[in-house]
């Protein structure tokens, strides 16, 4: 059995702010979200051209209503939704001051729960936003996430795959950052109008700290 899981952030990794996401889709087949991606972009930058000729569409420029199909669309075809948040205010000072860390972690609570709920699991290929990774060195983030698959989940049989990609290159990485966003706005400012269309899919929903959160 083989999975793939594109997964963004929203928020940041410093000490601003109160939250911050990272959040995606779980996919076996890829094609029916990269097409629908594909089509929506030639779709909306032909709608709006002043908006989004030169610039990614994604879900902090979207208008509500293009936030809302996107999200509805991208529920649709993909099989699951994943995602942890921090509250940063509740978090140790010291998780916060290298933001390698925090990011780390997050991951790898998608990551656990994908492995364990999933035996027969083989293959497993994780894409990141590029830029979301600048902020770790690559070998440390796969290093860490390999030792944690391998003798805490005690899973050294899924090969685990980490590809760094350009959101504007990478059809899921633009759909997982609509899932990223919408579950920001919904802690953040308390709209639940998207969030409530990830619902029906949402499997791994991690709160750290899990204790105070």
């Amino acid at each position: 059995m083989e999975i793939k899981v594109a997964l963004d952030e929203s928020g940041n990794f410093g000490r601003d702010g109160e939250y911050v996401v990272v959040g995606g889709l779980q996919v076996i087949n890829s094609k029916p979200i990269q097409n629908f991606m594909k089509k929506q972009e030639l779709k909306f930058k032909k709608m709006y051209p002043k908006d989004f000729e030169i610039q990614e569409i994604k879900h902090n420029n979207s208008y509500p209503a293009m936030k809302h199909h996107y999200i509805n669309k991208i529920v649709e075809k993909a099989e699951k939704i994943h995602y942890c948040i921090s509250n940063k205010r509740n978090c140790d000072p010291k998780m916060l001051e290298d933001e390698n860390i925090l990011y780390n972690y997050m991951v790898f609570r998608i990551v656990k729960r994908i492995i364990t709920q999933n035996p027969d699991l083989k293959k497993l290929t994780l894409l990141l936003d590029n830029r979301t990774t600048k902020i770790t060195r690559r070998d440390s983030l796969v290093d860490y996430l390999k030792g944690k698959v391998y003798f805490d989940l005690n899973r050294p049989d899924v090969e685990l795959i980490v590809k760094m990609l350009d959101s504007e290159n990478s059809r899921l990485i633009q759909a997982a950052d609509f899932i990223a966003g919408s579950i920001y706005h919904y802690y953040t400012y308390n709209n639940s109008l998207c969030y409530n269309l990830l619902k029906e899919k949402l499997d791994c929903k991690y709160h750290y700290p899990y204790n105070n959160f």
